[in-house]
């Protein structure tokens, strides 16, 4: 669904599609970051919590688990599927959220609704393998 103008966000459109409106701006006050996480479209903030819960997710898989076991050692354990599902609750909430139907040049950052889908279909890609290579591995650990 494309933005459309609203009183809190018509500046902001505007300002997407003016030549003028600088391409990156690094430096921002607490105020507008907050502003920007807490809205209206995720009142019960899951995507916000999926969105800690992935980083955390990544830190521990990546910083610790790949040192440690050499793999990010899924192996369908409990714990596992609660990672992926929560993985899955993250990109499924963002459809919620309005954005642009499709890319903008000027905002190369900013998510688009293809980019938004395919994240949802990559992420549903780990639930269709996870089974499989649990029981592949597990049955080369009978062997």
């Amino acid at each position: 669904m494309p933005l459309k103008a609203s009183p809190s966000n018509a500046n902001f459109i505007q300002g997407m599609d003016n030549p003028n409106t600088p391409k990156y701006n690094y430096g921002c006050d607490l105020r507008f970051v907050f502003k920007k996480l807490v809205t209206k479209e995720d009142p019960f903030m899951i995507h916000k919590i999926g969105g800690i819960f992935a980083v955390f997710s990544f830190l521990y898989r990546y910083l610790y688990v790949w040192p440690t076991v050499g793999s990010l050692n899924l192996k369908g354990h409990a714990f596992d599927w609660v990672t992926m599902v929560m993985h899955m609750l993250l990109s499924l909430s963002s459809i919620q959220f309005r954005v642009p139907a499709k890319k903008m040049p000027r905002r190369p950052t900013m998510i688009w609704e293809e980019y938004r889908l395919h994240a949802i279909i990559f992420t549903l890609k780990v639930h269709i393998r996870l089974p499989r290579t649990a029981m592949l591995q597990q049955n080369l650990s009978q062997c």
